[in-house]
């Protein structure tokens, strides 16, 4: 369950600070009934939501982010070879393991083997935080 939260990090690290920034300042400061009636505090209040929502965001994709994802990329196993068995947390395919055909670690993503139709189509393509390391099923173990 928790790697399946953690592999959704992009948005948890991207968006979370552009929402909860602007509210930590509402809570901070009081806010006053009767300015809000004079439009050009309200405005002025409305701006600088946007403006701190904004800021939150950037900060967090340039900063937070980086960070985050590599950290969830080594709890889930990382860095990755090709031959690894991997099992798929996010998106259509989830829950389904996986062979890694494909490093590319300057960018902290695999390709896995989903298909021709996916590879074609370069939707085989998933992030550290995406996947996961697991041990190979029975029926795809090599022989001793």
């Amino acid at each position: 369950m928790l790697r399946r939260v953690l592999a959704r990090t992009n948005w948890i690290c991207t968006c979370v600070p552009a929402v909860v920034v602007p509210i930590l300042f509402l809570v901070k400061g009081p806010l006053y009934p009767a300015l809000l009636r004079d439009p050009s505090y309200t405005f002025s209040l409305l701006v600088f939501f946007v403006a701190a929502g904004g800021a939150a965001f950037v900060t967090s994709v340039f900063v937070l982010w980086p960070f985050a994802g590599r950290l969830v990329g080594r709890f889930n196993g990382a860095p990755f070879e090709g031959g690894d068995v991997v099992c798929i947390l996010v998106g259509p395919n989830r829950d389904r393991t996986v062979r890694v055909y494909a490093v590319w670690s300057e960018r902290g993503q695999v390709r896995v083997e989903l298909g021709e139709s996916e590879k074609a189509a370069i939707t085989d393509v998933f992030g550290y935080w995406e996947i996961c390391r697991t041990a190979p099923r029975e029926d795809e173990r090599e022989p001793d």
